[in-house]
């Protein structure tokens, strides 16, 4: 009898774990403000996610659901409403404030979703949403470029933009100029180099494309997707390709 118990014991608990996507601590209170688009909270608002990582929405921040695609807000009928509102605060005011990685506040909006019941497949078509198409920040890479004749620079920085794929900002820095006489057949030449150029490689917000968003929600309710498994989902306008798993 006693080992019954137990295992009751075990395996309820194991089931609330599994079922903790965090809690939220005070209310949403907020006023309008007088451009009838954003609104400011009148009193601090706190999520803490399954990690005991707490993300904070302090009073006077200034919410609006940008930080939410526009073009999902016809699957969720508007960030503010229903079961949606707590995470779209707490996602607002993360990706206002940048302190943390783009990534993680994408995450934290999924667990806050889920945290609110929402539904899990709009949460994880709301995840990818935003992980795909939401705003991005940080430096993704730095480069420093050797002494580069001129039109070896144009070449090499054409090659970075290229590579930096879609929701990058290349930015170039500290790029000086030198002229390098050299020795002739007949006359002295002039060779212009660049010297010293720091290129920087930044996320930004990716543009949203329709019909790889329309893609993505078909794969996601006809397959049981990882959250991995939906970050790496292809941004493409082509057909989806995955079969629906025979358990869904």
């Amino acid at each position: 009898m006693r080992c019954f118990i137990a295992l009751i014991i075990l395996f309820n608990s194991s089931y609330v774990y599994a079922e903790n996507w965090g809690t939220f601590s005070g209310e949403v209170v907020t006023k309008w403000l007088d451009n009838n688009r954003d609104m400011q909270l009148l009193e601090d608002f706190k999520y803490i996610a399954p990690d005991s990582e707490v993300w904070i929405a302090p009073k006077g921040s200034i919410v609006n659901g940008a930080s939410i695609p526009r073009f999902a807000w016809s699957i969720i009928g508007g960030p503010y409403e229903g079961a949606y509102r707590n995470a779209s605060v707490i996602h607002d005011v993360a990706c206002e404030n940048k302190i943390r990685e783009w990534k993680k506040v994408h995450r934290a909006f999924y667990t806050a979703m889920r945290a609110s019941d929402v539904n899990i497949v709009k949460a994880q078509i709301m995840y990818a949403a935003v992980y795909h198409f939401g705003p991005r920040w940080g430096l993704k890479d730095r480069i420093k470029l050797a002494s580069l004749r001129m039109d070896q620079f144009g070449d090499e920085l054409h090659q970075i933009k290229a590579s930096a794929g879609p929701g990058s900002q290349v930015v170039l820095s500290n790029a000086g100029e030198i002229v390098i006489e050299k020795k002739g057949f007949l006359k002295l030449q002039e060779e212009k180099m660049v010297v010293g150029a720091i290129v920087e490689v930044y996320q930004t917000q990716p543009e949203y494309s329709k019909k790889a968003f329309e893609n993505m929600m078909e794969e996601i309710k006809n397959n049981d997707l990882t959250l991995e498994e939906i970050e790496a989902l292809p941004v493409n306008d082509s057909n989806a390709q995955h079969q629906p798993s025979a358990d869904r």
